[in-house]
């Protein structure tokens, strides 16, 4: 049985999630299931989790989003 599920996004995510699916050649559905259905058990990330004070409320879900947010400025920043 199929379930289905309401999101509302800002925007610019939604946009970036499109871009990313369009990318693939994916229906932005596929992409967004393909994304968030996998398991996290092996994040190297996780042992820092409750361990690292910081000001960002959302770091221990959004950790991966933060670190290609600055992988990309870096990109930018050299290739300018």
């Amino acid at each position: 049985m199929e379930q289905s599920i309401k999101l509302e996004l800002p925007e610019h995510i939604y946009q970036l999630l499109l871009k990313s699916a369009q990318q693939l050649h994916i229906q932005l559905e596929t992409f967004i299931i393909k994304n968030n259905s996998s398991d996290f058990s092996d994040d190297p990330i996780e042992q820092f989790i409750g361990k690292i004070e910081s000001n960002v409320s959302n770091w221990t879900n959004d950790h991966d989003n933060y670190l290609g947010i600055a992988i990309n400025e870096q990109k930018l920043k050299i290739s300018e």
